[in-house]
């Protein structure tokens, strides 16, 4: 059910909020996220180093525009 909660989301964000872009921050070793991003449309655009309990961890912003 991922795909289809990732494409509400997106959905709603267009049709409702006006937003013209969409965001999602994945973890670069979570590949089942990827592919339900890029199943719905989404890009890889930039990854970046965020800071957590245990250290640095990779991820990688996925967007898709209207």
């Amino acid at each position: 059910y991922a795909r289809e909660a990732a494409m509400g989301c997106k959905k709603y964000a267009f049709e409702n909020l006006n937003k013209e872009k969409v965001h999602s921050v994945i973890k670069t070793d979570n590949i089942a996220s990827m592919r339900v991003a890029k199943s719905i449309g989404m890009t890889k655009e930039d990854e970046f180093i965020t800071q957590y309990y245990n250290g640095d961890m990779w991820h990688y912003l996925y967007s898709v525009q209207r």
